[in-house]
């Protein structure tokens, strides 16, 4: 099993138009992931790639990546922002830009659990009240099993 942790550069103007000046080098940096996946695959690792993509879950990029590398979205039927509304920038939507995937080999991978960490602010021992990251966590606890 390869565990993959990747974060990608931000698209700061949060468009994920084939025209934003920020699509070209984040689709080259997600074709080069795709590739690293591939490559593990082949030699006959499972996957787990749990990353920071900044990229929209809506956006054509995500769809060419999972296709690319041939991954399942953990949370592929949750939409709900990995960003904290509070924290985006003024004007803008959070989105969900972090993700679990997964990818079968010899072993079939079966998410059991899938859920958020540090959704609310804490107390620091210096007093102040935060969240812990601009993002909100993603926890996911998946089993894998021999395929028959």
């Amino acid at each position: 099993i390869s565990l993959i942790n990747a974060h990608l550069s931000p698209n700061i103007d949060s468009n994920w138009h084939p025209d934003n000046r920020f699509v070209p080098f984040i689709s080259s940096q997600l074709e080069q992931l795709a590739l690293e996946i591939n490559q593990l695959h082949k030699a006959g690792n499972a996957i787990i790639l749990a990353c920071d993509l900044n990229t929209a879950r809506d956006s054509f990029l995500y769809e060419m990546f999972v296709e690319r590398a041939e991954l399942n979205d953990v949370f592929e039927n949750d939409l709900h922002p990995t960003m904290h509304a509070e924290l985006s920038r003024r004007g803008r939507q959070p989105r969900r830009l972090d993700y679990i995937f997964t990818r079968n080999a010899k072993k079939a991978a079966t998410s059991i659990k899938a859920d958020y960490l540090f959704t609310e602010k804490v107390t620091f021992s210096s007093g102040k009240t935060d969240f812990l990251s601009d993002h909100i966590g993603l926890f996911a606890t998946v089993e894998f099993k021999e395929k028959h």
